[in-house]
């Protein structure tokens, strides 16, 4: 794994975020494109996708997916992948915290909703098998000591073929986000969710990125998000959230997305 870690990158990176955010402008509040870049789509699985396809949630009703297995939820082309056996993935692990082995999983295929997750008990109560994903989860990674196990993917992850810088050049009008905060779901039945863009944000016009923006805020809903990717990219990054579990996360291009400065 450290063999693909450079961390002369990360600091380039940072500074260049840094340097490149200086002044920034007030965005137009408003509807517009997002390109959101792995660290942001990071936080969007881990907070708003992952729980939505729990077996459990699903079967209380609770997922704003619940009933709709076999059915199209996202545009044709998405993919949302449990990876446990991802080289390098940071929750890659040959069996999960009861002992069941892990698989690939697709939850969505082709835009349509597939399959939920699970443990040994809740799949138990449902009639149905556990599909590997019990976790004891420890922060930032590895195990805690809790006893009682719960249902979570390994390595959610969302692949793409197109190139960022194409994803970029094909956007008239839109705002590019790098890094997402405070993102949490606030009608998780309906699927409605509210986060912020506080750094590394910028304005894109006519395929370039122009100027740097202030914060804004996003709210939206996850039904409707899957239904405007309009373009995801092929550089899949490992990112950790916050106290949440590893995914990894290509650059997204979401339309119609309605931010509001800050």
């Amino acid at each position: 794994m450290l063999s693909d870690f450079y961390p002369e990158k990360i600091g380039t990176d940072a500074s260049e975020m840094c340097a490149n955010s200086i002044n920034p402008h007030t965005a137009d509040s408003g509807t517009t494109s997002i390109v959101f870049d792995p660290l942001a789509v990071g936080e969007l699985l881990a907070f708003v996708f992952a729980s939505n396809f729990s077996l459990k949630t699903y079967s209380e009703n609770r997922s704003c997916f619940s009933e709709k297995i076999g059915k199209s939820i996202a545009v044709e082309n998405f993919e949302l992948i449990d990876d446990p056996h991802m080289p390098n993935g940071l929750g890659s692990k040959p069996f999960d915290d009861e002992g069941v082995p892990t698989k690939k999983t697709h939850y969505i295929r082709n835009g349509i909703f597939e399959k939920t997750y699970s443990d040994l008990h809740n799949a138990y109560k449902e009639g149905a098998t556990s599909t590997g994903n019990a976790s004891r989860l420890g922060s930032p990674l590895g195990r805690s000591s809790d006893p009682v196990p719960m249902p979570a993917p390994h390595n959610l992850t969302v692949r793409g073929s197109t190139k960022r810088d194409d994803i970029i050049k094909d956007t008239k009008n839109g705002v590019l986000v790098s890094r997402l905060w405070y993102t949490y779901p606030v009608n998780p039945i309906r699927g409605d969710f509210s986060c912020t863009a506080r750094s590394g944000i910028w304005i894109i016009s006519d395929g370039q990125i122009k100027e740097p923006a202030k914060s804004v805020r996003i709210i939206h809903n996850l039904p409707r998000l899957l239904q405007q990717v309009s373009a995801v990219a092929d550089n899949g990054r490992a990112v950790l959230p916050w106290a949440s579990i590893p995914v990894t996360a290509p650059t997204i291009r979401c339309e119609g997305v309605t931010i509001s400065p800050i």
